[in-house]
């Protein structure tokens, strides 16, 4: 069994490989594009043989050596439409399915430097609302997202503040903080 378990799920399935691609058809590659569950990183998968699943299907891309020629990493732009449509849907679900992950970033998150901390960096969170976690993680570690919300006045859904980050981070590679998503 290998080591280097990736598990990625289905953006979009291209049978007939990326749009705008003016090679001759029997040139064209069948192509997965796919988000990797950890760190959030797009990837296109380059078929030998497919398809390997359907739109929102999870998979451990290991488990396919003899369907797969190669994956590459690719930006936001190389995205098809369908992909993108897709996007916002399927990093809800992994934050949603890996929840304690990010629920242990409140837990633990620490300063970058003397006048920034890494919750700065949550779209919504201010000075506020950060020194209110900061207060409340001193007494007892969160639970869930909704013991977040319950404790912290002035923080709303913070799943969805996370799958903003995330989003800002995958749409935006060159911001100077990365928190989810595995840069370069």
């Amino acid at each position: 069994m290998s080591q280097n378990i990736q598990l990625v799920t289905i953006l979009d399935y291209l049978a007939h490989g990326r749009e705008g691609d003016e090679s001759p058809q029997y040139r064209k590659s069948q192509l997965l594009q796919v988000i990797k569950e950890d760190g959030f990183v797009l990837c296109e998968i380059v078929l030998k043989q497919g398809p390997l699943g359907v739109i929102g299907d999870s998979m451990n891309v290991d488990d396919h050596p003899d369907c797969i020629e190669y994956t590459r990493k690719i930006e936001y732009s190389d995205l098809s439409v369908g992909a993108k449509s897709e996007l916002e849907h399927i990093i809800r679900e992994i934050i949603q399915n890996n929840s304690q992950k990010f629920v242990d970033f409140f837990n633990n998150s620490n300063p970058i430097s003397i006048r920034l901390h890494q919750l700065n960096l949550l779209p919504g969170v201010g000075g506020k609302i950060r020194d209110r976690i900061l207060q409340s993680r001193k007494y007892s570690s969160f639970e869930s997202f909704e013991d977040i919300e319950d404790k912290i006045d002035g923080l709303y859904k913070p799943h969805e503040i996370i799958l903003n980050r995330v989003l800002e981070e995958i749409k935006n590679p060159d911001i100077k903080y990365h928190l989810f998503v595995h840069a370069k």
